[in-house]
């Protein structure tokens, strides 16, 4: 039991460890959980055939072995598991270059294809020299939890990526016969040669929103500037860019309009995220995006805005 306990405290806190020196913490621990159950239940799944191994080298007696070829087999299928869980199945998004999920998906294949070969092998070579069944075991176990540690780093990864989204909030000042409309935008986790772009719209006043009897007013206004529809007035457009690390902290962009002209004022800030394609060194627009319609109202009067984020969260 001694040898049992010494074991499992090995494996976990090489685990635990890991994760620690990632610097996970207890609402990203969460946010995995919540967004990327099916890939936790791997890590789990990983995590506990290399305890259930690790206990079977302690449990089985030394005297009891396995031919060399066959534990060589043994290896072979073990270690394909591993270019399988982190490379094939767990893609990054934007993260991982084609050939680098081939080469995986090829690498694991040859893994499996020569352990089966060595494992048909031994069955036929019954003279070959025998490995203790302790050894196997415990590279067997060694193997999993590894696979299981890098596993849980891409998935960390996976999840940051997958929920980052900018935030935005604005605010709207009269001056005379003119106004200002100021914009505070924030991200972060952003990667290489990624950006926001800021884009301020004008729809106006008078204009038909198209809003149906049954909806709501929030929903309406949401889509008086549908995108990539010339339906709305262009008043500013820019990039922010983020620092080394990959934080825009709150930086503030104004534009001058006019109150009477416009009616509402459409707000988007959208993560131009990296292109991860051969030759490309630029960025797309995507799904990524946060969204603020102002009610613009003359001089006097309260403003009142609708927001949202969108893409899954």
């Amino acid at each position: 039991m001694e040898s049992i306990r010494n074991i499992l405290g090995l494996l976990l806190a090489g685990f635990v460890g890991t994760l620690n020196v990632l610097g996970l913490k207890s609402h990203e621990l969460t946010t995995v959980l919540r967004n990327e159950t099916g890939f936790a239940n791997l890590v789990a799944a990983l995590l506990l055939a290399a305890l259930v191994s690790a206990v079977g080298s302690v449990l089985i007696r030394r005297r009891h072995g396995v031919n060399s070829w066959m534990a060589a087999g043994i290896l072979a299928l073990v270690l394909a598991t591993v270019p399988l869980s982190t490379v094939v199945a767990l893609t990054i998004p934007a993260g991982a270059r084609t050939w680098s999920w081939r080469a995986g998906l090829v690498l694991s294949c040859v893994l499996a294809a020569v352990g089966l070969a060595l494992l048909l092998r031994g069955t036929s070579r019954h003279s070959a020299r025998r490995v203790p069944w302790q050894s196997v075991l415990l590279a067997c176990s060694a193997v999993l939890c590894s696979s299981a540690t890098y596993t849980a780093v891409r998935l960390e990864s996976k999840s940051q990526l997958d929920t980052t989204r900018p935030q935005m909030s604005a605010t709207v000042a009269h001056t005379g016969n003119t106004s200002v409309i100021t914009m505070t935008v924030s991200a972060s986790k952003l990667r290489k040669r990624e950006r926001v772009g800021v884009l301020v719209r004008g729809f106006p006043r008078g204009g038909d929103r198209g809003c149906k009897p049954s909806e709501y007013m929030a929903t309406c206004v949401l889509k008086a500037c549908p995108p990539r529809i010339n339906k709305c007035t262009h008043l500013f457009s820019g990039t922010l860019d983020p620092d080394s690390a990959g934080v825009i902290d709150k930086q503030v962009v104004s534009t001058v309009f006019p109150p009477d002209k416009y009616e509402l004022l459409d707000l988007r800030a959208t993560i131009c995220e990296q292109v991860d394609t051969k030759g490309a060194e630029g960025c797309r627009y995507g799904h990524k995006e946060a969204s603020l319609l102002v009610e613009v109202t003359l001089p006097g009067l309260p403003v009142q805005t609708v927001g949202r984020t969108s893409g899954p969260g």
